[in-house]
């Protein structure tokens, strides 16, 4: 009888703890939905002289990828890492973005500054 009280106890916790993780998700999604904003590339320079600058391709969301990060999802990360969807930004890409004073899309998942490129659709729209 005992195990089973156990048994009904780990699942109990386990169960509280992957409810706690899915709220600590939820939040996150919700705090870097807020935080999220359109920059000039420039004022990234520091960051992107330490090292902290990573870019998203096209196709990554870039919540989903802060979401994971935050999580620790490492898993996945690493995942979209070997697929080269995130990647440490060059530095002939961040000449590029500077030269052009492009605006992008960023979001700080501490210690990091996640940026994606604005596509060119969205741009021709904010310039009209």
């Amino acid at each position: 009888m005992e195990n089973s009280e156990t048994d009904n106890r780990e699942k109990e916790n386990l169960k509280d703890a992957n409810s706690r993780k899915e709220r600590n998700e939820e939040t996150l999604r919700e705090e870097f939905e807020k935080d999220r904003g359109i920059i000039e590339w420039s004022t990234l320079s520091k960051f992107f002289a330490s090292g902290l600058v990573i870019l998203l391709t096209d196709e990554m969301d870039i919540v989903e990828a802060a979401v994971n990060i935050g999580l620790d999802n490492t898993e996945q990360v690493k995942t979209w890492m070997d697929e080269n969807k995130i990647v440490k930004i060059s530095d002939d890409k961040a000449k590029a973005l500077y030269d052009e004073q492009a605006f992008i899309e960023a979001l700080v998942v501490a210690p990091w500054v996640l940026i994606k490129e604005i596509p060119e659709k969205f741009k021709q729209k904010q310039e009209k």
